[in-house]
């Protein structure tokens, strides 16, 4: 794991309360996203505002939906 990714799924995990090794998965995942999100930008389709905004809006989203039912199946550290 890069230290970014430590750094962000510790974060995350800290904001969260999620346990660590489901925080590196969201991390993981979020990066993934953002790679799908440049490509967006690449194409010219929409600006990068547009971009970062619905980016933004689905990560912050995400991560409080994994965050909200971590207790019931058992994700918190």
């Amino acid at each position: 794991m890069t230290a970014a990714v430590a750094d962000w799924a510790a974060e995350i995990a800290t904001e969260t309360g999620l346990d660590t090794t489901v925080a590196e998965m969201v991390t993981r995942m979020l990066l993934a996203a953002m790679s799908g999100a440049v490509n967006v930008m690449q194409t010219g389709v929409k600006s990068l505002d547009e971009v970062a905004n619905l980016y933004s809006t689905i990560t912050l989203a995400g991560v409080r939906a994994v965050a909200q039912g971590a207790g019931s199946v058992g994700l918190r550290g």
